[in-house]
């Protein structure tokens, strides 16, 4: 499948963790849907993909997905937020997110101080804004952080 802007195909593997790979209570195919959530999750830190582009990656009906995505959030793996268009009940956006993931946020925010969380969010914001620009050097870091 080709990339495109909105969705694009990860290039990195990920890893099918112990609690759901031992898991008995969700299906094989669902447990590759959740890697690929994972991997996506990697991008932005949640994943945003439509039923349609998980249906076309893995060969199945879009309805397939939805009820992977379904059984995955009955069974407590996951949490999806859905914003609706202005006035409709059309699908804006939906967002998923692994539930282990938020449980690890939360023991992080937990024991980190104010200072410590700022210090965290000025480093990523300094990730992000690093990855645009070409940093060939040391001095190009300190210089673009001035």
């Amino acid at each position: 499948m080709a990339n495109d802007n909105k969705h694009p195909k990860p290039n990195y593997y990920s890893v099918l963790t112990p609690n759901i790979r031992y898991a008995t209570d969700i299906s094989g195919n669902e447990k590759v849907l959740y890697t690929e959530i994972i991997a996506l999750c990697n991008i932005k830190g949640h994943c945003w993909a439509s039923n349609r582009y998980f249906a076309k990656a893995y060969g199945v009906a879009p309805n397939t997905i939805s009820g992977w995505i379904k059984n995955l959030e009955n069974k407590g793996y996951i949490t999806t937020e859905i914003t609706y268009k202005d006035d409709t009940k059309e699908i804006d956006k939906r967002i998923i997110k692994p539930t282990h993931l938020q449980r690890e946020q939360n023991a992080y925010d937990a024991v980190l101080s104010e200072s410590d969380k700022d210090y965290l969010r000025r480093a990523k914001a300094l990730h992000y804004s690093l990855s645009d620009i070409k940093v060939t050097t040391l001095k190009d870091v300190l210089e673009y952080q001035n």
